[in-house]
């Protein structure tokens, strides 16, 4: 019985480390993004989400913006590094790299039509 217990102790912190690792590792999901700073003519930057969708170290997605609708994104994460731009420059020019911290939340800085900022994200779902 105690051998049981001990191989089903295994298992579990090994399922459960391979588990956090995969997630920090993978930043596919939904993102709340808080950008600080004000936007144009002095208006508080609005909270926006951010879709992201990553295949190997390629990361594609979207950045929802309220009232304005997706701008669609393309770039990588590297070594818990994410560096995306935006694919579209007739709506707005925009760059964001970040690094992902212990917690599971981005740090880092978007530059772009809407000048430079730092902005802070967590995922939606909590994983």
């Amino acid at each position: 019985m105690k051998t049981i217990l001990g191989l089903l102790t295994i298992f579990v912190l090994v399922t459960s480390t391979a588990s956090a690792q995969h997630n920090a590792n993978n930043v596919t999901g939904r993102w709340k993004v808080n950008v600080a700073g004000e936007g144009f003519a002095g208006h508080a930057m609005p909270s926006v989400e951010l879709e992201l969708e990553q295949n190997g170290t390629k990361v594609t997605g979207n950045f929802l913006i309220p009232n304005h609708g997706d701008l669609p994104m393309e770039g990588e994460f590297v070594d818990g590094k994410l560096t995306i731009h935006a694919t579209e420059d007739g709506f707005m020019k925009l760059q964001l790299t970040a690094t992902l911290n212990d917690k599971g939340q981005f740090n880092g800085t978007l530059d772009g039509t809407i000048g430079s900022h730092t902005w802070t994200a967590e995922r939606e779902d909590g994983r």
